[in-house]
């Protein structure tokens, strides 16, 4: 991808490609876990200082369907919340020998402790929620001000 795309006027956009960790969360749509859900989110957004670094989330609602462990046909509103952690900005982890491991760690952490405020927040009332965990290529593109020359 070129460094510089979209020049106008006195800003530009730079692309900046890097590692994140995306996990996708499924669960049933119900209007009383969205509030306390966000709210969540918003604290954890605002704790700049935890690692792996929680960067930004989204909700979304989707229409579909799963088989419950019983046999049972669940055809109901699914709620998606996307979370995305920047691996980049704890380079200082990776420098160290046993950096895969700390990161790893501190990412499967936070997994469980995002695990455990779900079930808090559903109350115990879903027979099954779903969290899904891949690597991304991150590619931001950031406005910049061109130097005047």
């Amino acid at each position: 991808m070129a460094e510089k795309i979209a020049t106008m006027g006195k800003f530009y956009y730079k692309a900046e490609v890097g590692d994140a960790f995306v996990l996708e969360l499924y669960m049933p749509y119900r209007l009383e876990y969205l509030p306390r859900f966000y709210d969540y989110l918003n604290e954890e957004l605002k704790s700049r200082y935890r690692l792996p670094l929680f960067h930004g989330f989204s909700i979304y609602e989707v229409k579909g369907a799963f088989r419950g462990e019983r046999g049972k046909v669940y055809d109901e509103p699914t709620m998606v919340v996307q979370l995305i952690y920047d691996i980049a900005s704890y380079n200082e982890y990776r420098r160290a020998s046993d950096a895969p491991r700390q990161v790893r760690g501190r990412l499967d952490a936070r997994i469980e402790d995002l695990a455990n405020q779900l079930i808090v927040i559903t109350a115990f009332q879903e027979e099954e929620i779903w969290i899904m965990r891949y690597r991304a290529e991150q590619i931001r593109l950031r406005r910049k001000r061109r130097r005047e020359s």
